[in-house]
């Protein structure tokens, strides 16, 4: 679910104010009170105007700039699931918290379910990111075949304890089920 949001009249085009609702993957903590101060509208404009040229990450690489669609009148960009998954691995050395590691590759996993009937196309959007540096996707394919080389590794187990802890309902997952699942996505990107 995607939080509504409505721009800030004089406040510069990349400056919105957030209306959230449930986030699943990162519940409000506080956020919700610092949304009512109008100074938070007024620093919050301000630091996106200082950050609009570092929003261009790697997730858009690719896909990013076609894929866009409404969402409650809302124009919203959704990012290369390729390289969504390529700056997963990436900044696993800059995340400390094991939670946040064990998130990470719960939504690999999540990636690799989402595009199970359209490999192809994530193929294709994985293609379209040679423009990366060459030891960055040396990095990311030993790093992604290290976590889910079998039921075993890190990135399965951890996934799966993402998965047992988050109390969705669904068909019961296994370690060997999340594996096989992200290797077929990986096989389709022609990760090796």
């Amino acid at each position: 679910m995607l939080p509504r949001r409505q721009a800030l009249p004089r406040q510069g085009p990349g400056a919105v104010r957030g209306h959230h609702g449930p986030r699943p993957a990162a519940p409000l903590r506080g956020e919700e009170v610092m949304l009512r101060d109008p100074a938070f509208d007024r620093v919050f404009a301000a630091a996106v105007e200082v950050m609009r040229p570092y929003l261009g990450d790697i997730i858009c690489i690719g896909g990013c700039a076609n894929a866009l669609y409404r969402h409650h009148g809302v124009m919203v960009r959704v990012p290369n699931p390729a390289a969504y998954v390529v700056q997963k691995v990436l900044i696993r050395d800059q995340r400390r918290k094991i939670e946040s590691r064990a998130k990470d590759c719960y939504y690999m996993y999540e990636v690799s379910v989402v595009f199970r009937d359209n490999l192809a196309a994530l193929g294709r959007e994985y293609d379209g990111l040679h423009d990366l540096p060459a030891p960055w996707m040396k990095r990311f394919a030993k790093g992604i075949r290290t976590l889910f080389r079998d039921e075993h590794a890190e990135g399965a187990t951890s996934a799966l304890d993402v998965h047992e802890g988050s109390g969705i309902d669904g068909p019961r997952l296994s370690a060997g089920v999340i594996q096989r699942a992200v290797a077929k996505m990986l096989d389709a990107m022609g990760v090796s």
